[in-house]
């Protein structure tokens, strides 16, 4: 089974310093300013190259990547780095982050789940295999278009969710984040 989750069915928000796009939160139910979600997938741009905090989110872990821009990350008591372009930065919502920067990021957080976040250059046919057992798999088109099991059309800005650990993609070329979320085995 599978949604597609289409730009134009983003949730757009402000917050300090520019413009928070949700794709996706689980479960369906969840709202993200209640913190009550076990997965949020977003996509955020800055408006100016100021230095702004990141929002405090104790008990969420963070994945973050640079889809274009300059981004710089200051983990107060832990490190500053410099996110290139696709590059992921995993770090705990606990954390004080500041950024600097004009940039457009994406964004996955889980909150009592696990998971992670990957990026790849795909081309021909390829199967991505994510964890077993999963209870969402996902892929976002960053560029380019792929087909998925031989019969499903992704264009570039597309979000899918599956329930399935294996994805078979068919593609000339296409750039991708995917990544999978799992409830904790009890």
């Amino acid at each position: 089974m599978y949604t597609i989750i289409k730009k134009n069915e983003w949730k757009s928000s402000e917050w300090s310093g520019g413009i928070a796009n949700q794709l996706y939160i689980y479960p369906k139910t969840a709202d993200y300013t209640r913190r009550d979600f076990s997965a949020r997938i977003s996509i955020a741009e800055t408006r100016e190259a100021t230095r702004s905090q990141f929002t405090h989110l104790p008990g969420i872990d963070r994945f973050i990547s640079n889809l274009e821009g300059n981004m710089q990350l200051e983990h107060e008591d832990h490190y500053n780095i410099e996110v290139h372009p696709y590059e992921i930065e995993r770090f705990q919502g606990s954390w004080i982050t500041f950024s600097t920067g004009k940039y457009r990021d994406f964004n996955l957080m889980l909150q009592g789940v696990m998971g992670d976040l990957y990026f790849k250059e795909l081309t021909g046919d390829i199967t991505l295999h994510l964890q077993e057992a999963l209870t969402l798999a996902f892929i976002y088109i960053i560029e380019g278009s792929v087909i998925l099991d031989g019969q499903v059309k992704l264009e570039a800005s597309d979000l899918l969710i599956a329930n399935n650990h294996k994805l078979d993609i068919k593609t000339n070329f296409a750039k991708v984040y995917y990544g999978f979320v799992k409830e904790w085995d009890s």
